[in-house]
């Protein structure tokens, strides 16, 4: 008992002094690296000049976007012992997709600009874009009434945003989406101009003599591909150029 009673009196002391030196450097680490487990003092309400730098930077970087909602910050600790009014925030050199956005804190004091530490920004970038209505399937052919315009958090999307409805040609889905679920440039094609499956007019010649036949196509293709079409009376397979929306021209050779 009194050995054990007296190495607590030895080495209590130091314990608590290690601990110490352990904590300063903890905190100190967190100041200059600004890591997102520091330790963080929640209490301090972001400055108002510092939350429009960050909604500056985050509007040049989404071009489009109709709202910007801070939604979370966390300041370094100490971060009162500075002129809030004289900080400014460094922007990060990449933008992250998700997750927290890094600030770098500076402080323009007498002796020269000084880091104080990370802001860590959690925000959302609303933006103008094309949801689904309802649930579709892969292949689906759009048509506007099944799609409708909604505010998206481009920050949660992993791809370019479709924000206008196509012009030009008939357009459909490479994958099925959810209802609500925003659609990705990246995730719709052009309708090609004959599909598997279905019924294709032919025309051709054949020693001088127009033929005009009904055939099926076995794969699809758009204007000037080469596919292959089952003719429907003969059964036999041919070659067809595409020519336009369920047209085709025989190759020559290939009678049919």
């Amino acid at each position: 008992m009194t050995s054990s009673a007296s190495t607590t009196a030895t080495y209590g002391p130091l314990v608590k002094r290690f601990a110490g030196i352990a904590r300063s450097f903890s905190i100190a680490a967190a100041l200059a690296f600004g890591t997102p487990g520091a330790v963080f003092a929640g209490a301090i309400e972001l400055p108002a000049a510092l939350g429009e730098s960050v909604r500056s930077y985050l509007r040049a970087e989404y071009p489009g976007a109709v709202a910007i909602e801070i939604t979370s910050a966390r300041l370094p600790l100490r971060f009162e012992d500075h002129a809030a009014a004289r900080v400014r925030v460094e922007s990060p050199r990449v933008l992250r997709k998700t997750g927290p956005i890094p600030f770098r804190l500076i402080d323009p004091g007498p002796d020269g600009d000084r880091s104080i530490g990370t802001l860590w920004i959690e925000a959302e970038v609303l933006q103008k874009a094309l949801v689904a209505k309802t649930a579709l399937k892969r292949e689906t052919k759009l048509k506007e009434a099944l799609l409708v315009t909604a505010r998206v958090n481009v920050r949660k999307v992993n791809g370019a945003l479709l924000h206008t409805w196509p012009a030009g040609r008939d357009i459909r889905l490479k994958r099925a989406l959810r209802e609500g679920q925003p659609v990705l440039a990246s995730w719709i094609e052009a309708v090609p101009d004959v599909l598997r499956g279905e019924t294709i007019h032919v025309f051709g010649q054949n020693h001088g003599l127009e033929i005009a036949l009904a055939g099926t196509a076995m794969e699809e293709g758009f204007i000037g591909d080469i596919i292959t079409v089952k003719n429907e009376t003969s059964g036999k397979r041919i070659e067809v150029e595409v020519t336009g929306r369920r047209r085709g021209e025989i190759l020559q050779g290939d009678n049919g």
